[in-house]
């Protein structure tokens, strides 16, 4: 076997890398935890903050957007996420459609990424709506397969064109060969954060 010797660019790869995304985490907040009946809560809440320490090994910008925080109807960001994330304040919106708030386009686009790799715990609500629109708007959309966070009879993709990602794959899709050394080093970082289920 013969990995090709120069890699392929990873601005310009057709897969999500370090260098083309960034990590979208939509109303982790506790009334939604607080919904989940198809899995334990503690083992959602494990996966998502797995996943935000795996964006955060690869340097993912990271967009954190919440609902009704600052109008006293929603509580904040579980602080799983917030404790990962110092220094990162959330996008408070008071649409239910994350996309529809000036403040999460203005972030989206900032990032300077095309591709958004997007999580929210009620797909059909705090996912599909946000997606379908960044689709219209020239993203790219993959989401965390539902089946990290709950258990569905059904698992939706956002939209047509919106590539699934299990989130423990996530983490050991960027590096191109594990003839470098970075791979291991990374794989070795990325075991303490496995997911569950």
């Amino acid at each position: 076997m013969t990995s090709f010797k120069a890699i392929r660019d990873p601005v310009a790869d057709r897969l999500p890398t370090p260098q083309s995304a960034a990590l979208v985490i939509i109303d982790f907040q506790p009334v939604q935890v607080s919904s989940i009946q198809s899995r334990p809560k503690r083992e959602a809440v494990a996966n998502v903050t797995a996943l935000v320490r795996i964006g955060k090994l690869h340097d993912l910008p990271v967009m954190l957007s919440s609902v009704n925080v600052k109008t006293g109807r929603n509580q904040p960001t579980i602080h799983q996420i917030v404790d990962v994330l110092p220094g990162i304040t959330p996008i408070d919106r008071t649409s239910i459609n994350a996309r529809e708030d000036e403040d999460f386009v203005r972030a989206a686009k900032a990032t300077g990424r095309k591709k958004l790799i997007m999580v929210a715990l009620w797909t059909e609500v705090c996912l599909v709506r946000p997606a379908l629109d960044v689709l219209r708007d020239g993203f790219e959309v993959h989401r965390l397969r539902r089946r990290h966070l709950v258990r569905s009879a059904r698992t939706r993709r956002a939209a047509s064109g919106a590539g699934g990602w299990q989130a423990d794959r996530m983490g050991t899709a960027h590096p191109r060969t594990a003839t470098r050394p970075e791979p291991r080093e990374d794989h070795g970082r990325i075991r303490g954060h496995s997911l569950r289920g």
